[in-house]
């Protein structure tokens, strides 16, 4: 069986304390060298992350190592540099913070040659006993259907199957983007979302194999967390309003949690019984966020500790990121002034929806993305 020249693009900016380990998981892949490279494009890191790599380089000398620049500095110009300068059959990304394991490559090698997949969904690992306690108690919450997205395989360890590629697609072959185009490079964030939602809407379905381990270091404090956090719920509401489609029911729940704490405080002064009626959702998910603490005592009381109120972390910035793009959508619409479209948030170019070659998949998964 034919192996394919795999490409790993590495978009990073600011990743010092972990680069290192990131490269040396892809320049230990059980796959011949002489078929695979690694393009990290770089966002003008104003750490050491350009000399690590260059250092790895010197290292590995038998490995296909190169260092690119991305002056945008944002993630989605970033991967469509490394697209261009890759020279694979097969585009793999791989995130700055992020560890792979041995077979990674040889895996979905394998995948690609059996299913005749166009896009490869892998499984991600974030809880990694080395991290300090919030990144543990933020791996554990991944783990719970109430810190996920439900649209989502890559945080569920589930069989081998086909399924959307929304949450989870991280390989290609080239001829995805030369059929439907690069990343839309208009989105701060989601901008893979956007893409996978193009592929989804064509009828292309990714094979997730749990074999396809992902190894990725949360955010180590709290407040990390939320500005991630934050981020994503605006990008989902961004993601939202320029492709319709691609809303889902579960991205508001953050913000009607947040809803409840919030009106449940502004009354509570004035109406305590009021405020109790309010206060009921964001109760009910923190006493669920406190059962799931109970069932990780194992990793160690202070994570255990930690587990509610990373979820609370999530939760809150999730919603208030969402709900503020939202009121800047409304703003927009009434026209009041400071409203304006955010920089580099436009509506991306439509390049269509082109159908590549579809491949069998469980009717009864249609109901899964």
């Amino acid at each position: 069986m034919a192996r394919p020249f795999v490409s790993f693009v590495v978009p990073v900016r600011d990743e010092e304390p972990h680069i290192r380990a990131c490269l040396e998981s892809l320049a230990a892949q059980r796959y011949p060298r002489e078929l695979f490279e690694v393009v990290v494009v770089d966002g003008q890191s104003a750490d050491r992350t350009r000399e690590i790599v260059a250092e790895v380089a010197a290292e590995q000398r038998d490995l296909q190592l190169r260092l690119l620049e991305n002056s945008a500095r944002s993630v989605a110009p970033g991967r469509n540099v490394g697209i261009g300068a890759a020279q694979g059959d097969v585009i793999a990304f791989v995130e700055g913070h992020a560890c792979l394991d041995q077979d990674f490559l040889a895996t979905a090698a394998d995948r690609l040659a059996k299913t005749g997949a166009q896009c490869l969904g892998r499984y991600v690992e974030q809880f990694i006993t080395e991290d300090n306690a919030v990144q543990r108690a933020t791996g554990l919450a991944r783990k719970s259907w109430l810190a996920r997205n439900p649209h989502s395989g890559r945080f569920a360890n589930g069989p081998e199957r086909w399924m959307s590629p929304l949450g989870i697609g991280t390989v290609y072959r080239r001829e995805v983007f030369e059929q439907f185009g690069m990343y839309a490079e208009t989105f701060a964030t989601n901008e893979d979302v956007e893409l996978n939602y193009r592929l989804e809407r064509a009828g292309v379905r990714a094979w997730y194999s749990p074999k396809l381990r992902y190894r990725l270091h949360p955010r180590a404090s709290l407040v990390g967390l939320f500005r991630q956090m934050y981020r994503y719920g605006a990008g989902k509401r961004q993601l939202a309003r320029l492709r319709p489609g691609a809303f889902r029911f579960a991205y508001l729940a953050p913000t009607l949690l947040c809803a409840s704490a919030a009106s449940a405080l502004a009354v509570l002064p004035v109406h305590g019984w009021l405020a109790g009626c309010l206060a009921v959702p964001a109760a009910l998910y923190l006493a669920l966020a406190g059962a799931a603490a109970v069932r990780s005592v194992r990793h160690g009381l202070r994570t255990a500790v930690l587990v509610p109120v990373v979820m609370a972390t999530m939760v809150g910035g999730f919603g208030l990121g969402y709900a503020v793009e939202a009121a800047r959508d409304v703003s927009r619409r009434l026209g009041l002034s400071g409203a304006q479209e955010p920089v580099g948030v436009g509506a991306p170019p439509d390049r269509g929806v082109r159908p590549l070659q579809r491949v069998p998949y469980p009717a009864d998964d249609r109901s899964q993305s």
